[in-house]
């Protein structure tokens, strides 16, 4: 009576995890990509695992199963073709991984590219915190020196973009503000890229130059963020986000990557 060899775990089934533990677990933390998003992320991966975990199972158990019919009589006159055969099974389940891991490392990058962007999310902030802004979350300083706050937020709607000079996806954002402004709306376009101890207003004039570079057109304010103070107040973890106010300085909403038209229906202007 023969004794049942256990089975070894192959490492290679490992390697699907690879892309998400190495790179798509702090891209989502980086990205701050919201709840709902690292969910759906999560589940696409996951399932993306599982079926690579089945199919590794499934080879597995065939293999182990032809190996078990062939007769004892024929195992030495077989033995070099049982071993091509698990060599050719272990390089199927190889390139099946790679597969695996190919497809959910773009899904993790899909999830991180788009997940949150382009959504008007209304402010989670109490009421009570949203009607007494003006104490100062809001504290940024414009190209020509003066201090803009959130007590300067009032008097007709305002967006707020957080930007660098030099970015080619900001373009697409400073055309935003640019189309917004020609209905009213405050805009006001800040830069972040503030190094510590550097001079804010320098920072606001080289966006100003970088706006009139793009042909932005429009009334924007060009701002810019020391110490990244409003941004951490806001809770914004990345450039493209807009902030939303209405006439009474009070924060309605925040997003990534908006487009005029749900800009203004979030404001209510359309």
């Amino acid at each position: 009576m023969t004794e049942r060899k256990r089975t070894r775990f192959d490492p290679v089934v490992l390697v699907p995890l690879l892309p998400v533990v190495c790179c798509g677990l702090p891209l989502l933390v980086a990205a701050g990509i919201g709840a709902a998003a690292l969910i759906w992320g999560g589940a696409v991966v996951g399932g993306l695992l599982l079926v690579a975990v089945v199919a590794a199972l499934v080879l597995r158990r065939r293999a182990r199963a032809q190996a078990c019919s062939t007769r004892p009589a024929q195992r030495m006159e077989q033995g070099h073709e049982r071993g091509s055969q698990r060599g050719n099974d272990r390089r199927r389940l190889a390139a099946l991984a790679i597969v695996v891991a190919a497809l959910g490392a773009a899904a993790v990058i899909a999830v991180v590219a788009f997940g949150g962007r382009g959504k008007v999310e209304a402010s989670s902030a109490p009421a009570a915190a949203k009607a007494t802004a003006g104490a100062g979350r809001f504290q940024t300083v414009l190209a020509s020196g003066a201090a803009l706050t959130s007590r300067d937020l009032q008097g007709r709607p305002t967006v707020a973009a957080f930007v660098i000079e030099d970015c080619t996806s900001c373009v697409h954002t400073l055309q935003t503000l640019s189309a917004l402004s020609k209905d009213g709306v405050r805009t006001i376009a800040v830069n972040v890229n503030v190094s510590p101890g550097s001079n804010p207003v320098s920072a606001a004039q080289r966006l100003a130059s970088f706006g009139g570079a793009v042909n932005a057109g429009g009334q924007i304010l060009y701002a810019a963020d020391p110490g990244q103070r409003t941004a951490t107040a806001f809770g914004v973890r990345q450039i493209e986000s807009y902030l939303l106010f209405d006439k009474n300085g009070r924060e309605v909403g925040h997003g990534v990557a908006l487009s005029p038209k749900q800009i203004r229906r979030a404001l209510k202007l359309a």
